[in-house]
């Protein structure tokens, strides 16, 4: 390769270089769960426990060291969150991975139109839960109630 154009590769990697560590100097929420996969700690979690786990058990899952201290900081306040909404919250049916208005919801805020954060690029929320007002009438809530 003649060094002119080594140079111009050498130069559009650093640039690209500047610009990843810049976008993940914006990450808050680092998780600490290596190579293994959301799936497999969901699954291994039901073999282990017969249970499974929903969005926000699964984020503090994987935010949690060995020794069950927080990453950082920001995670530990957003497990506070968590706790707090869990004991305020009715209890619900630990059958379903996500729902709506639910306590990842409640920390997080809305999902965008047509996301479920923390599901994977995969389910919508049309697939996962048909349209919002079903959702919420088999949960058992009506449009009263949102009010």
């Amino acid at each position: 390769m003649p060094t002119v154009q080594k140079d111009d590769v050498w130069e559009y990697v650093l640039k690209h270089s500047e610009i990843n560590k810049r976008n993940k100097s914006l990450y808050k929420y680092y998780h600490c769960t290596g190579t293994k996969s959301f799936k497999d700690i969901r699954l291994e979690e039901f073999k282990i426990n017969g249970s499974t786990l929903d969005r926000g058990d699964l984020f503090l899952k994987t935010r949690v060291k060995k020794n069950e201290l927080p990453v950082n900081e920001d995670i530990a306040a957003v497990i506070e969150k968590f706790q707090n909404v869990k004991l305020t919250q009715l209890s619900s049916s630990k059958s379903s991975f996500a729902s709506v208005n639910d306590a990842y919801e409640q920390v997080f805020g809305k999902d965008k139109p047509g996301r479920v954060r923390g599901v994977g690029r995969g389910p919508t929320p049309k697939s996962m839960w048909g349209s919002k007002e079903e959702a919420l009438r088999d949960q058992g809530f009506g449009r009263r109630d949102l009010i």
